[in-house]
């Protein structure tokens, strides 16, 4: 058989419909259908929705409702035999199982009408259409796979992102993506973003992408573990990442804190000290996880792919891993998702202990400077202030090791050394009368050796050579710190500054393998701050244009010539 794209059946091949039952037996026989093994059937006409399923009844609505909570009772055992808990999450998964079979049936129709009607439903599917709607729904998403993106009921909307969740449609996975990135773009609504951002990372874990895929999916929850995996493995971080993420968990304002704004560098070293320190407290006296107290614990739980869409999970992995970072990883075992993370809740929470360790870390920062504006001590165990007292004597030690000159002895030239003065000596006894005036000859023969510069400090003058070497090749010159501070990657900037030089940009994307619309909306997004507007628009061919109110400003943050 030829992959479940190109199957195309006649009307005879159409099967009665079975009752749920039955389906869900012959589902059972049948196995867990593998990528593209789907039973289905494709019919042309207009009229197939009308006769395929005529005079559904109440009963069977009842039935399915039925099916559903017999389904959730089952799935609950499941977890339970293996260890885990179960925790229910809404999704309709049984009516995803029927929407998959008629999406299948329906992927290559196509109509044109002009539909003016409405459709809002909840959970919208095919069976929530009459004929009309089905007709304007099907005109409409002609349009989209043409690259028409025209208003829409939101329902329809949500109908096609279901197809596109089960890849039918798309030719693969990194097209399904890039599909569901341009809906997103172009019915940019809190209603259909609020779900759209976690199913896009929950396609990205489903059909096993990585690179710029996770990338983008994954963005924010990185961002956000990163914070949280600093407290379980302070070493492998800078000590800046270590003082964000204790911003973020503490209630004590330390980065609000006026010594700090003024000595950064020196707290967040300190800080990482007092981590590291009181992380190893904690394990000595068996007082438990000193990372877990201030974020929440790390376990694996239950988890819902594509929690409230109408899906279904034709894969059923027997055994798949998603990692996501080292704290975040999706497992799937035998068709139940599962998901290792921080305790959810418990992230948000703010740590008492740790605040307590930071006003104390300001406290005798403060005390050690001399600083004019004095902390008044809080009542805490002597065991933790001598924790930060400890940390803050180490940076002193190590800071003054830092300052002290390295003196370095080439034991190479100490033979030749001894031998001139040797001779100095013999001559000097021997009472030789031109002795010093052979020293004295030699001394003045000797020249000092001029300073050559180690090869790996920047000579004179060799920044002006680069820029003038990257002028002369046509590449944009943008200072090697622009944008960073926020939060721009080396392409996000090279992007810009081509952009504010008015030069071509589109073989830059393509030879890196950037999608326009996404590298934009990332830019729009870290600018957002900054501008409180987009920076960036599209023409009416989709090309980006800096908005012209901006471009001065872009200018200076860039640092352009």
């Amino acid at each position: 058989m030829s992959s479940w794209d190109d199957k195309i059946y006649g009307p005879e091949s159409i099967p009665k419909r079975p009752d749920s039952e039955n389906r869900r037996n012959r589902l059972d026989r049948r196995g867990a259908p593998g990528e593209h093994e789907w039973e289905h059937v494709v019919r042309s006409g207009s009229s197939m929705e009308s006769d395929l399923y005529a005079g559904e009844s109440r009963q069977h609505q009842q039935a399915k409702s039925t099916e559903r909570e017999d389904w959730r009772d089952k799935l609950r055992r499941k977890y339970e035999r293996k260890g885990l808990d179960f925790v229910w999450m809404a999704n309709p998964s049984v009516m995803g199982q029927e929407f998959c079979r008629k999406a299948l049936m329906y992927q290559n129709r196509t109509e044109n009408v002009d539909f003016q009607g409405g459709f809002y439903k909840y959970y919208p599917t095919y069976d929530d259409m009459d004929d009309e709607i089905l007709k304007g729904y099907f005109s409409w998403r002609t349009k989209v796979r043409q690259g028409l993106y025209e208003d829409s009921p939101l329902s329809f909307i949500f109908v096609h992102v279901y197809e596109l969740l089960e890849k039918i449609g798309p030719k693969t996975p990194e097209e399904g993506f890039r599909q569901l990135l341009e809906i997103k773009r172009h019915y940019h609504t809190k209603d259909l973003d609020r779900y759209l951002d976690k199913w896009l990372a929950d396609y990205v874990i489903y059909y096993d992408l990585g690179g710029k895929y996770a990338d983008y999916a994954f963005r924010d929850l990185r961002a956000r573990d990163s914070r949280v995996d600093a407290f379980y493995d302070p070493v492998a971080y800078e000590p800046e990442e270590v003082l964000k993420a204790v911003e973020d968990k503490s209630s004590y304002g330390i980065g609000k804190s006026a010594f700090v704004k003024k000595n950064r560098e020196l707290t967040a070293s300190v800080v990482k000290r007092v981590i590291i320190k009181a992380s190893d407290f904690f394990e000595a006296n068996k007082l438990g996880s000193f990372a877990d107290m201030c974020c929440g614990s790390l376990d694996r739980r239950s988890y819902q792919i594509f929690e409230n869409a109408v899906f279904y999970d034709y894969k059923r992995y027997k055994s798949f891993e998603y990692k996501v970072d080292p704290i975040r990883i999706y497992y799937c075992d035998d068709g139940l998702w599962s998901l290792q993370s921080v305790e959810a809740g418990s992230n948000d929470s703010k740590s008492v202990v740790l605040s307590e360790l930071m006003h104390e870390t300001d406290r005798l920062l403060r005390q050690a400077a001399n600083y004019s504006s004095k902390l008044k001590k809080k009542s805490m165990p002597d065991s933790l202030e001598g924790l930060v007292k400890s940390a803050i004597k180490d940076e002193i030690i190590a800071r003054r090791k830092a300052a002290q000159p390295v003196v370095k002895i080439d034991t190479g030239k100490l033979a030749g050394i001894r031998s001139d003065a040797a001779v100095t000596r013999d001559r000097l006894l021997e009472g030789e009368e031109d002795a010093w005036e052979s020293v004295i000859t030699e001394t003045e023969d000797v020249k000092p050796e001029p300073e050559t510069k180690s090869a790996a400090e920047p000579l004179v003058g060799a920044d002006e050579a680069a820029e003038s070497s990257r002028a002369d090749s046509g590449e944009p010159i943008v200072e090697p710190t622009a944008g960073e501070d926020l939060g721009l990657s080396d392409d996000e900037r090279k992007l810009m500054a081509l952009l504010l030089e008015g030069k071509p940009y589109k073989d830059f994307l393509a030879d890196r393998h950037i999608f326009a619309s996404v590298i934009i909306e990332s830019i729009n997004e870290k600018l957002y701050d900054e501008f409180d507007d987009t920076v960036i628009d599209t023409d009416d061919s989709g090309d980006p244009e800096l908005v012209e109110d901006y471009i001065d400003d872009l200018n200076e943050l860039f640092g352009q010539k």
